[in-house]
């Protein structure tokens, strides 16, 4: 076959020059191409065989995300937890406590990329903050604010954006933290 399926020939004729060519249409899948020169004497060499991967199709979204710090404090600062300006939270545990990552059928899941900030529908970039068996994170400090968001997304092992998966986000997160009390004899 031509660059698809398993190792075959293609005779390309000889003192042929292929053009430079990009497969940019193929499937995720193994692919094979193999090259043969041809001396002067018309005497051909060995093939030179090479195995491709094609990763184009996304890991799975990271799943049940929540946070185990600050449930009462997303949406509504009137509760104890607001005052905490450090957020726990994790990813893809499913009912009885157990952890199950983010799978990819081609490549293997490489980990999850995760961005805090204040709008609620950000993308993360493919950049790794967590390896693949990580499910749980802990903010830094945040400064007081009605607007904190947390989006996570899955990256496989072909580490290119479009083979991240869609982010989940949570929030806002309501975070008031009291200044601190003014020292005796002020």
């Amino acid at each position: 076959g031509d660059f698809e399926g398993d190792p075959g020939q293609v005779n390309m004729g000889a003192g042929t020059v292929l053009p430079d060519n990009t497969y940019d249409d193929n499937p995720s899948g193994v692919y094979y191409f193999h090259i043969r020169a041809r001396n002067t004497n018309l005497v051909w060499g060995d093939p030179a065989r090479f195995k491709v991967r094609v990763d184009r199709d996304p890991p799975t979204d990271p799943f049940n995300l929540k946070t185990t710090s600050h449930p009462q404090a997303i949406g509504q600062y009137d509760c104890d937890q607001s005052p905490n300006n450090v957020v726990d939270v994790s990813w893809n545990i499913l009912p009885g406590g157990s952890y199950r990552a983010s799978t990819d059928g081609h490549s293997g899941l490489l980990g999850y990329s995760f961005v805090w900030d204040h709008s609620p529908g950000t993308i993360p970039d493919a950049t790794i903050e967590a390896g693949y068996s990580v499910f749980y994170t802990q903010s830094a400090a945040l400064a007081n604010d009605t607007t904190w968001y947390f989006h996570v997304r899955a990256v496989d092992r072909a580490a290119d954006t479009p083979n991240a998966s869609g982010a989940v986000h949570i929030g806002p997160f309501y975070i008031d933290v009291p200044p601190p009390d003014m020292p005796a004899g002020f």
